[in-house]
Formats: C-alpha cells, sequence, structure tokens
C-alpha cells in the first residue's frame, strides 16, 4: 500500500504543478480559482501566494452588510436625506470680451536708471501691494466693486537666470476695452515704482491664446514652469504662416504645454486688419533648463528663422484671486498670510466667497 500512497501523491503534485497560473491555482474544467486558505493575520490584505486577491476562506470575517452606507450598485442611502442642487453654468466674467498681455523688464520703463540690485528690491517692496491691487480688480460682483473693468488671468514676475533676481513681469488681463488695459497698468504698483505712472513703453499685445485642450497641461505636472516670450523679424508673415501648422503639431506633440498662443499688435479693437501677429508666447513644463532652451530651440518657428529674439524664463506664479491658497495640512486651523489679506478684502466689502465671484473659481 505504501508505494501505491507514494505514485498517488506525486501524480497529485504533478498536476498541481501543471494547473498553477501566476501564483493562482485552476480547476481543469471550469478554469477557475480554487479555494486555498491562507494562515495571515487579518491585519493583511495580500494572501500566502504574494497576489492581493484569494478566492479562499481568509481568516478575517467579513463586515455584516448594515456597516456599509453604500450597496452593492453604489447607492449611498444617507445621501437620500441630502438636498437636491441645482448646478449652473459658471458665469462668464463681464471683462471676458479680450485678452492682453503686457510683457516687460525693469530695466527698459525704468525711469530712475537703478542697478539689478536696486530693481529686484522695489519690486520685493511692492510685491504685496501688487497682489493687493489684482485680487481688487478681480473680486466684484453687480453690487459692489462693479466698475472694475479689467480681471488678471494670471501675474508671472520674471526670474533672472540664476534664479536670484526678479528682471521683468508678464501680466495677463482681460478686458472688454484696450483703454480699460492702460489705466490699470498706469495704477499698477510695479509699473507706478518704475515708470511713475506712463505706460507708454510698456510693451502690449492682444493675445490668442489656443484653446485646445492638449495646449492645457497642468502647470507643473511634468516640470518646472517656464515661459518662453519669441519676437518675429520685420517681414515675415510669409515665414509665419508656413510654420503655424507645423508649430501647432510641435507644442500638442510634447505634451508639456499648459498655455500658448500668437501675440498681436494691439488695436483698438480684435478685429482690425492692422493686428498682425507679431511673436509668440508658449508656457510649459520643462524638464530642465537645458531642455528648456532645447525646446524653444527646436520649434519649428525658430528653425525657420521666424523669431528675431527668444527668450526663456522661469517665474514665480501670483495668486492673484485669493482663491487658490495651499492650506498647512498639518494645521488647517493655521492662520496663513493670505488670510490676512483675505479677511481685510472682506472687511472692506468685497465679494471673496465663492459664490460671489463665481467666474474666478475655474
Amino acid at each position: 500500500m505504501m508505494p501505491a500512497m507514494i505514485v498517488v501523491w506525486i501524480i497529485c503534485m504533478t498536476t498541481l504543478q501543471n494547473l498553477s497560473i501566476s501564483g493562482f491555482l485552476f480547476s481543469h474544467r471550469h478554469r477557475t480559482p480554487l479555494l486555498v486558505r491562507n494562515n495571515l493575520s487579518p491585519l493583511h490584505s495580500f494572501v500566502a501566494d504574494g497576489s492581493d486577491y484569494s478566492t479562499g476562506e481568509g481568516d478575517f470575517e467579513e463586515e455584516e452588510e448594515t456597516s456599509s452606507v453604500d450597496d452593492a450598485s453604489g447607492y449611498n442611502r444617507l445621501a437620500a436625506d441630502a438636498p437636491v442642487v441645482e448646478l449652473k453654468p459658471v458665469p462668464p466674467s463681464k471683462n471676458s470680451a479680450n485678452r492682453f498681455v503686457a510683457l516687460f523688464y525693469d530695466r527698459d520703463v525704468d525711469a530712475s536708471n537703478r542697478d539689478a540690485t536696486e530693481l529686484h528690491q522695489n519690486r520685493v517692496e511692492a510685491d504685496l501691494e501688487h497682489v493687493m491691487y489684482c485680487r481688487k480688480a478681480n473680486l466684484y460682483n453687480e453690487t459692489f466693486n462693479s466698475e472694475s473693468m479689467v480681471d488678471v488671468v494670471w501675474s508671472y514676475p520674471l526670474l533672472s537666470s540664476d534664479l536670484g533676481r526678479l528682471v521683468g513681469h508678464a501680466l495677463c488681463l482681460d478686458s472688454p476695452a484696450v483703454h480699460h488695459v492702460r489705466e490699470f497698468l498706469e495704477k499698477e504698483p510695479v509699473l507706478r515704482s518704475l515708470t511713475g505712472g506712463d505706460v507708454s513703453q510698456v510693451p502690449l499685445f492682444r493675445w490668442r491664446h489656443m484653446k485646445d485642450h492638449t495646449l492645457r497641461m497642468d502647470s507643473g505636472r511634468s516640470g518646472i514652469p517656464t515661459l518662453i516670450m519669441s519676437m518675429d523679424g520685420s517681414e515675415r508673415e510669409d515665414v509665419r504662416a508656413a510654420t503655424n501648422v507645423s508649430h501647432v503639431q510641435y507644442l500638442i506633440r510634447s505634451e508639456r504645454v499648459v498655455q500658448a498662443g500668437p501675440l498681436h499688435v494691439c488695436t483698438e479693437t480684435k478685429d482690425d486688419v492692422e493686428s498682425k501677429a507679431v511673436g509668440d508666447i508658449v508656457i510649459f513644463n520643462a524638464a530642465s533648463r537645458t531642455h528648456a532652451i532645447e525646446f524653444a530651440e527646436n520649434d519649428p518657428c525658430a528653425k525657420e528663422g521666424l523669431y528675431e529674439t527668444i527668450r526663456v524664463h522661469r517665474f514665480n506664479d501670483v495668486d492673484v484671486s485669493g482663491k487658490f491658497v495651499l492650506r498647512d495640512q498639518f494645521d488647517l486651523d493655521a492662520y496663513e498670510p493670505g488670510d490676512q489679506m483675505r479677511d481685510a478684502l472682506k472687511h472692506w466689502g468685497y465679494p471673496v466667497e465663492d459664490h460671489q465671484t463665481e467666474w474666478i473659481n475655474n
């Protein structure tokens, strides 16, 4: 009897080994997992064969059905008594008719001929005023601050190549008319400290922001947010027309572009035939400084000689809305620096709550 038992044992083990696939045991007829009992602690979610799942009877006890508020279909009975709220489309801003970009280097517009260190210090001192000024422009509704005719879409102080100084600014503004934008710039704290209020020498453009979702990658997700400013050479309209499609394809294929679009001459109306494209702005996530430069140089427009100048900058992203301040996750009750400004705006009557300025929440 003993030799026969050994033979049977060997046959069984061989059969089980052949039917073992990727750590699971399958029956020959139905190809379904056999029951495998594990002896691990109930604190473990994995089983003895190294998988995360087993059809075996584990040592843990299943929770009673009444302990869950969700049934198998995903229905949550606690939500049954929740009030029904009708969501409405986010209203567009009253200032969203035209988009403009102001681009300037401090040294080019400074009326006092200050050196680089003085200009940087001037910016540091004006920073708080700049943020407050932009937030006041953005926070309005039909009852308060309704005369604000400019939305600050984004504000990017430009950094020097060594990241040690602030050297300029890129400012994106929405407004129904160009004269509202110029009035806004005349009173903007940084420019006022540089120019004394005369913004006639500040480069201002209409910006045709490309809306394609493939050019709306999350800022910082795959690299360091970087801005490329490229200005066309004279009489190169034919080169721009010839490279337009390949330029857009190049940006899409990169899967790194956050925002992009051509800069146009700032005419009184956007339909003016004189509002021709004169440059491009591309904001993208760069893997490194070297990658940023290579990305700019390999653009088909650059290769074909469209641009006279190309400048690449890292930048600071200023929160001009006050809506997206990241809280201290370890102390949610902490009084953050941004809270002081928000409380001050609320005290003065500005509509700082989300439901009061819905167009900013996007």
